[in-house]
């Protein structure tokens, strides 16, 4: 069942062309709170780029988002598969995600740093390459895809000190009153 977009529930604070005519990448675009984002964006009248691991996710969620946007296949919406734990690839995917036709001549301006991942283990029993596993997407690769997005909008002259959103995801750990054998 889709999502509605936050104006069709009357709740929307944003002026409907509040965002025209810029474009946002968020990456973990695809489900939860990062294909809210996507539609809230596009209720305010901006474009988006979504990111998600696989490519199948993505393209599922770039028609549930056109459908939204109510546009022609990739005129407001567009989506790259992106690993954020694989930061060696972060200028070529910045530049795919720049190239897709919804980003206009203008390219990808506001980035939003949603992707994380989540490690389910209780407080006491996580293991360090469990810990590093959700350090590594959540910590490590928003840092780094900040850092290309910011030197590509430096290159260009922009301002970037505004448009970086970061959700930061930590690690849940379930407490149980035994692990501390009180």
């Amino acid at each position: 069942m889709p999502i509605p977009l936050p104006e069709e529930d009357g709740i929307s604070p944003f002026r409907s062309d509040l965002l025209a005519g810029r474009t946002a990448l968020i990456t973990g675009g695809t489900r939860g709170i990062g294909l809210a984002t996507a539609k809230a964006i596009l209720a305010a009248g901006g474009n988006v780029v979504i990111t998600g691991r696989s490519i199948d996710s993505v393209n599922s969620s770039v028609k549930e988002l056109g459908h939204c946007a109510a546009s022609a296949p990739g005129e407001r919406v567009g989506g790259i598969a992106l690993e954020m734990k694989n930061i060696e690839s972060f200028h070529d995917k910045w530049n795919e995600a720049n190239a897709l036709p919804c980003c206009g001549r203008r390219g990808v301006d506001i980035l939003v740093n949603n992707a994380g991942s989540l490690n389910f283990a209780r407080f006491g029993s996580t293991r360090a390459q469990d810990f590093d596993e959700v350090m590594e997407t959540n910590l490590r690769g928003a840092y780094f895809l900040s850092q290309c997005v910011a030197e590509d909008w430096i290159s260009r002259g922009d301002d970037c000190g505004t448009r970086n959103i970061q959700a930061d995801v930590p690690i849940i750990m379930f407490m149980d009153p035994a692990d501390f054998h009180l």
